[in-house]
């Protein structure tokens, strides 16, 4: 007998394709679910500004979404702290999935642990997907100002509650998994990458880039990509640039001058914030260097460096969720000679970079389908 799966899926950022690094997937997600004919999938999504409300409700018009709620004054602030993210989810929003949760849904799939804000009581058919994870991320980094410590136990305190409201959890690595595990071994875990539409990105594609250029990517008020960064700067580069004078540094990302600047010693150093397009410096660069030491969940920049065919070095936590690349397509090392050693190889070896590209395009479109993730979620469900 035919049976035909109902599931809300519930976000905390829109669905669109040239977003956030979440925001591509969900949208990715939402599509490649509606193509079956055994799923019956509706949205209800957060969107942080009102442009983006406007493209998913146009991309989506039979969802629900909702603008986070205007905040300000002290009782605002204290809130921030007090409840990390909730400040996502409006008053209409938590009705709506109130009143959506009482429906004959099978499953109700949660994005991210900020969207477990809604959930005030046990939900059986619940399931939350983890991103990343403050108490792994935030484990080593020293925050300068007391404000910001205290954010920081808070958020890595609430992560636990949060989790806690739900039976099966979903993780996009199998280090989260191990993690939330020594917290509570008892409930039932699932680990599936999430990845972004290659189609987006080929259409951009060009030739190997054969100047001596390295480049990294990532948001400079994320911790781990913070440490990369800082890392590259101060223990890397100048040895890298001793072996190749004229090798160029990009470092490219939210408020990257503003926590880098201080740090850069010559003009082989070029850093780039908030960017409206992403894109050039992809196609514009010979090497992807990102060695963070710490660093949770998919890297969706390095799934982004794969697909514009931009050879890879990074550490085993940048590589987390894409394991099975390890060495055949991506240079993974930990240690500073090491990661010296092969940046310099690559930049002096452009048949060598090519290759690596190559490999690591053809192996990702391979093992990182989209159809392969979806089948495994489905798995999932009917799990539950």
């Amino acid at each position: 007998m035919y049976f035909m799966k109902k599931v809300l899926l519930v976000l905390n950022e829109a669905p669109l394709p040239n977003r956030s690094a979440a925001g591509k997937w969900y949208y990715y997600f939402i599509n490649n679910m509606r193509i079956r004919n055994d799923i019956s999938l509706v949205v209800l999504g957060a969107c942080a500004e009102v442009k983006h409300l406007e493209e998913a409700q146009k991309i989506f018009p039979q969802d629900f979404f909702f603008l986070y709620p205007k905040r300000s004054g002290l009782f605002s602030k204290i809130e921030t702290i007090a409840r990390p993210f909730s400040y996502m989810f409006s008053n209409e929003m938590q009705l709506k999935f109130q009143e959506l949760s009482t429906q004959s849904f099978d499953i109700i799939h949660l994005e991210q642990i900020w969207s477990l804000w809604l959930v005030n009581k046990p939900l059986k058919n619940a399931l939350v997907s983890v991103h990343y994870l403050n108490n792994i991320d935030q484990k080593n980094f020293e925050h300068k100002k007391m404000k910001d410590k205290f954010l920081s136990m808070m958020q890595k305190r609430t992560e636990r509650k949060l989790i806690n409201r739900v039976s099966t959890i979903k993780t996009c690595s199998e280090q989260i998994k191990t993690e939330i595990k020594k917290w509570f071994p008892n409930k039932k875990y699932f680990s599936i990458p999430f990845i972004i539409d290659s189609k987006i990105i080929a259409s951009k594609r060009v030739e190997a880039n054969n100047n001596k250029s390295v480049v990294l990517i990532g948001s400079m008020d994320w911790p781990p990509s913070f440490l990369a960064a800082k890392r590259v700067m101060l223990e890397l580069w100048p040895s890298i640039l001793k072996a190749v004078p004229e090798a160029k540094l990009v470092i490219v990302g939210w408020n990257a001058k503003k926590n880098l600047e201080v740090l850069k010693k010559d003009n082989s150093i070029e850093i780039f914030e908030n960017v409206a397009d992403i894109a050039p410096y992809f196609l514009n660069n010979s090497i992807m260097l990102y060695p963070p030491t710490v660093g949770s969940g998919n890297k969706i920049k390095l799934q982004e460096a794969i697909l514009y065919k931009l050879p890879i070095i990074t550490t085993e936590s940048g590589i987390e969720g894409l394991e099975t690349l390890k060495d055949r397509s991506i240079i993974v090392k930990d240690s500073n000679i090491e990661l010296i050693k092969e940046t310099i190889s690559l930049l002096n070896d452009p048949l060598k970079r090519e290759k690596l590209a190559e490999s690591a395009l053809s192996q990702y479109l391979e093992e990182y389908s989209i159809s392969k993730i979806i089948n495994h979620t489905l798995e999932m469900y009917d799990s539950m």
